[in-house]
């Protein structure tokens, strides 16, 4: 009977844990694991009412430098009162250089684990510095990893899905305004990966989960970690 007591304790504990990691009140939009293609403006997102908190503009180089190069601007937004998540918002946006010989077809990001995040891009409205939405080439869907998650990104492809006509990123080339919303309250530095047949790496922001909620994981974890010792004793003797 206390075991049983305590295993359920563990668990309890283990789930405030990922449930501080959600949010009590926000709704997985794009979970870990899942795909959302951007068909019938399903990606289109607009800002609200927000305040810029950082920013930076990082140039890359891929491992073939004959392949591609450019820049990622990326923005960390806070208050943002189109957030449906009610957290950080992070923004980036990707330049190929003209120079470039190749296109351009995804850019994922790391640092999205035991967060809630939904994704999209910006269509209208303001840009993260306070001007107004122009051009730039739609991403054709974006993702996530499976659990827990960390890696989210975007993808440029050619070709032709649901009637709707797409392109790679090309050289000379400027994305749309990409966004993820989070329920992060706090961010750090982290990396971002730009990949044709040859990858780079751009220096980013991402989101930094609350230490609260490390600390009741790894409480339940550890928990659950001595339950299981205590059963596999019992069992021996």
């Amino acid at each position: 009977m206390k075991t049983n007591i305590r295993t359920k304790i563990a668990a309890s504990i283990l789930i405030m844990g990922l449930g501080l990691a959600g949010g009590a009140n926000a709704q997985v939009v794009l979970p870990a694991g899942s795909t959302i293609f951007n068909t019938g403006g399903a990606l289109q997102a607009t800002l609200g009412v927000f305040s810029l908190l950082a920013s930076k503009t990082s140039a890359f180089t891929a491992n073939d430098p004959t392949a591609f190069s450019g820049v990622l601007d990326s923005w960390v937004l806070s208050g943002d009162t189109n957030n449906p998540l009610h957290g950080l918002d992070f923004v980036y946006r990707l330049t190929n250089a003209a120079t470039s010989a190749d296109a351009i077809h995804r850019i994922a990001v790391n640092g999205f684990s035991n967060v809630l995040v939904d994704a999209g891009y910006l269509n209208s409205g303001t840009t993260p510095t306070g001007g107004v939405i122009s051009g730039g080439l739609t991403p054709t869907l974006v993702d996530r990893a499976i659990a827990p998650g960390d890696n989210a990104g975007w993808s440029f492809l050619s070709g032709t899905i649901s009637g709707l006509t797409f392109n790679s990123l090309n050289p000379g080339d400027i994305s749309r305004y990409l966004v993820m919303y989070t329920n992060a309250t706090s961010f750090g530095n982290s990396m971002a990966s730009v990949i044709d047949g040859s990858v780079a790496s751009a220096a980013t922001f991402a989101p930094v989960p609350e230490p609260e909620t490390y600390a009741l994981m790894l409480a339940g974890l550890g928990l659950m970690g001595f339950v299981g010792r205590r059963r596999s004793k019992k069992n021996v003797a």
